[in-house]
């Protein structure tokens, strides 16, 4: 027989997505600060995909360190109040999937060259929240494994 639309639907719900998750992190990071209520809060239905087909988090927030992540759907309105989801989002990834940090630190300060990339204070945003995931490099073994000009460019 044939599958109903919802059917095809879950199936590629559960297909990983073509990029890697940590260009798909960068973007996340960019959009929970995006003026639009609506992009973040697809920022925060896109981050949860993420976490559940390439980072092993369920609905549930099934790694416990990154559960609090889960416990909403919607971003407040206030700047103040995103741009903090934003940082805890970024810490707790960073802490928990340091693996990420080289190539998701090559995607985001790529598109910080990027001038129609966002705009300004969602630059500003995004760099603050790339600090926990620089201080988790270890340059020495990107230069020795010939990765370090890669990184500089960006």
């Amino acid at each position: 027989g044939r599958q109903s639309p919802a059917g095809v639907a879950r199936m590629d719900a559960a297909e990983a997505p073509s990029c890697s998750p940590a260009k798909l992190i960068a973007l996340v990071l960019y959009k929970l600060v995006h003026p639009s209520a609506t992009v973040r809060d697809d920022a925060v239905a896109l981050l949860k995909a993420v976490a559940a087909l390439d980072l092993g988090v369920d609905d549930a927030g099934g790694d416990g360190h990154l559960a609090e992540i889960f416990s909403q759907d919607t971003l407040p309105e206030l700047p103040d109040a995103y741009q903090a989801f934003q940082q805890n989002v970024s810490t707790r990834l960073a802490r928990n999937r340091p693996a990420l940090g080289e190539e998701l630190l090559v995607e985001a300060l790529g598109r910080q060259m990027d001038d129609g990339a966002a705009d300004a204070g969602a630059h500003r945003h995004v760099l603050a929240a790339l600090a926990p995931w620089t201080a988790a490099l270890h340059l020495p073994h990107i230069a020795a494994a010939g990765r370090a000009e890669r990184l500089l460019k960006s």
